[in-house]
């Protein structure tokens, strides 16, 4: 079992949340035809921890809280996974992504799932203004993307770092946008591509980032289909066009 998180701040800052200690679960029912689970939790003792966003380690709270349930039975209708679910299901390939929200360099706060089952692939980008190789990629993209957004091709360009390997401010990505000559409603603003490898594992190669960096998903359900850092992925297509060319029906 994972933890227990209650809604709200403490004085001391943090959500409260409660992590199992002890007990099982059952699962009774877990049926892919039709979505069902159902589950019983028995013996089960949850204990109050310290909860920081970024931290590694989360301390159980002196004198926190203790809360035990003997029995309780639990049961949802599961979303398939040939939809988008919003939570999703993993940062991995063949995982569907969650839900998320980028700023672009236009001022618009989009959500990813704005374009569930509007688009059939959406292709994220890592770019970063002081990569030579993401400024000869990015025309490259550019071209792809006008050439088959009719046909329902959706780019996120997402701008990490500014030419000096810092963090950008938007000002930076307006100035990355227009001197790469890319729309400012495609380029996202992402510092340390925080968000983006949250979402989607960026598959790092011998511990460090390889820019640019492609992440392709089905529009229809963002499941993760291809990282172009990823052995897996090499294993299945020969290049980024093989996702492309499957999800784009061509």
């Amino acid at each position: 079992m994972r933890g227990l998180r209650l809604q709200g701040v403490t004085p001391s800052g943090y959500e409260t949340m409660l992590i199992p200690t002890d007990g099982e679960i059952e699962i009774t029912t877990l049926d892919p035809a039709t979505g069902r689970f159902d589950a019983t939790i028995r013996g089960a003792v949850f204990k109050e921890i310290a909860f920081f966003t970024k931290a590694t380690y989360l301390p159980f709270v002196k004198d926190g809280m203790l809360w035990c349930q003997y029995e309780t039975k639990l049961g949802a209708d599961i979303a398939s996974t040939d939809e988008c679910i919003p939570w999703g299901t993993g940062i991995r390939l063949d995982d569907n992504v969650a839900d998320f929200t980028m700023q672009n360099c236009a001022g618009d706060f989009i959500n990813l799932h704005d374009s569930c089952g509007n688009q059939k692939a959406v292709w994220m980008v890592a770019t970063a203004g002081w990569c030579p190789a993401c400024k000869e990629y990015m025309p490259q993209v550019q071209a792809a993307y006008e050439a088959n957004k009719a046909l329902g091709l959706e780019v996120w360009y997402v701008y990490g770092e500014n030419d000096n390997y810092a963090r950008p401010t938007m000002a930076e990505c307006v100035a990355y946008a227009t001197r790469s000559d890319l729309p400012l409603n495609r380029v996202f603003l992402d510092p340390s591509w925080d968000i983006l490898y949250s979402k989607m594992d960026p598959y790092l190669v011998d511990g460090g980032l390889l820019l640019p960096w492609d992440g392709i998903m089905d529009g229809k359900n963002m499941r993760y289909k291809y990282a172009s850092t990823s052995v897996e992925s090499q294993n299945t297509y020969v290049d980024i066009n093989g996702p492309l060319t499957e999800l784009l029906g061509q």
